[in-house]
């Protein structure tokens, strides 16, 4: 398991920036991409913000990115190109978090390097390195936290500043609210550094009042400026939309932004916009019947969020979102081969890895697993893209990285490694 570390990492490192910066070379050849979806919000936000102009949030979208964005365009100008860089150096250190959480999880460097190897070359974490999409801030924070407890929970300092990456990360994407608690419990109960129950106890407390301690300023505002102590409120109008998508991909019958301007019309302000649309879900259920929604629901939720057709492939020239802007078609059929075989591989080989993980000990192997059905158990009801896919995706490495392990394995000995982690 010993592999020459450093060397390896730097070759790593350097092929798949190469491979990075040469798509960012597409997105603007030989104009820059078109913006689409939430990233025209973004910007304009962030550009008000530069502006010193007085903004207001829209209460669907959690805060942090559009002021972060703002502060960096207030500071060198409405240049993309700078967020794009420092969202390269952002996806850099999440690699770097998932190879130091791999190999204390595994206790295999080889496997630490094959999720390094998979997580750098996904062409979709890359792309949304160049996307004004929250995501690469949001997997940054949440694999920085993860980093600190997995790697570093035996120190109280690792503790709080893990809490407040926590904090930050839900300020960036709501979805992780109802998994942290879950997460504290894995904190509590995973004994890594030998230390007593109380202690790991004490340590669990911090993260949460410490990721409290940050989002308590966002909670406070929300409840002056819309009756309840929220980060966003996306769930209800998410729902709706989720329950009513018909199509088994994201980029047909994609009306949800109609259905935005619709919600938004529904009341003076969230809370009342909430209730209306609260009611509008109980009827639907009354009518339609629960069993029979989430039969539906499954038959095509989980086609769209593993649908081989990601936002990368859908954006690029002749796609349903094109939004790129060059001329290669035999460059884009290669990258949507590529998309597709990555795709596969990752899909195939995380099941693998999944399937190969023991019962006990518990280890935080298991909240990743549990991580993962959380974000499909939600997945059934909330819309569905496949960009919600990259949230969960450095988990899923992981397993596909232990399916790696594992297949090379049975093709050595014929028997299927299981991992306890």
């Amino acid at each position: 398991n010993k592999l020459p570390s450093k060397r390896l990492f730097q070759i790593l490192i350097v092929a798949a920036l190469a491979v990075n910066l040469g798509l960012l070379v597409l997105y603007y050849l030989p104009a820059p991409k078109q913006l689409i979806g939430d990233e025209t919000y973004y910007f304009g936000l962030a550009s008000a913000i530069a502006a010193g102009q007085p903004v207001q949030h829209d209460p669907v979208w959690p805060p942090l990115y559009g002021e972060v964005m703002g502060m960096l365009f207030a500071a060198v100008g409405l240049r993309i190109l700078a967020v794009q860089l420092v969202q390269i150096g952002l996806w850099l250190a999440t690699g770097y978090f998932l190879f130091r959480i791999t190999e204390r999880l595994v206790g295999r460097t080889v496997v630490a390097y094959v999720a390094l190897a998979l997580y750098l070359f996904s062409p979709e974490l890359m792309a949304f390195s160049h996307y004004l999409w929250p995501e690469t801030l949001h997997l940054f924070l949440m694999m920085g936290g993860l980093w600190l407890l997995i790697c570093h929970g035996d120190r109280w300092w690792a503790a709080v500043a893990g809490g407040v990456l926590f904090g930050l990360a839900l300020l960036t994407k709501s979805l992780l609210l109802f998994a942290l608690p879950i997460l504290l419990l894995f904190f509590v109960m995973v004994q890594v550094d030998g230390s007593r129950l109380r202690s790991r106890a004490i340590r669990a407390a911090l993260v949460a009042v410490a990721s409290l301690v940050t989002v308590v300023a966002v909670l406070a505002t929300s409840m002056q400026g819309r009756g309840e102590p929220s980060i966003a409120g996306s769930a209800v109008f998410n729902a709706w939309v989720g329950l009513n998508d018909i199509a088994q991909v994201d980029y047909q019958d994609s009306n949800a932004g109609r259905k935005h301007l619709r919600f938004i019309a529904a009341g003076p302000d969230q809370a009342t916009r909430n209730a209306v649309y609260g009611k509008k879900i109980g009827a639907f259920l009354n009518e339609q019947g629960l069993a029979s929604i989430l039969a539906r629901q499954a038959g095509k939720q989980y086609f769209r969020l593993f649908d081989v057709n990601t936002f990368l492939t859908t954006q690029l020239p002749g796609g349903p979102r094109a939004a790129y802007t060059f001329q290669a078609p035999l460059l884009v059929v290669l990258l949507r081969i590529y998309s597709a075989v990555f795709q596969g591989v990752i899909l195939v080989a995380g099941a693998i890895g999944m399937a190969s993980l023991r019962a006990r000990p518990l280890s935080w192997l298991h909240f990743f697993l549990a991580f993962i059905l959380y974000n499909l158990a939600i997945l059934l009801v909330l819309h569905v893209t496949t960009r919600y896919m990259l949230q969960l995706l450095p988990m899923w490495i992981v397993f596909a990285a232990v399916g790696f392990y594992g297949g090379f394995g049975w093709l050595h000995s014929h028997q299927l490694p299981v991992v306890s982690g």
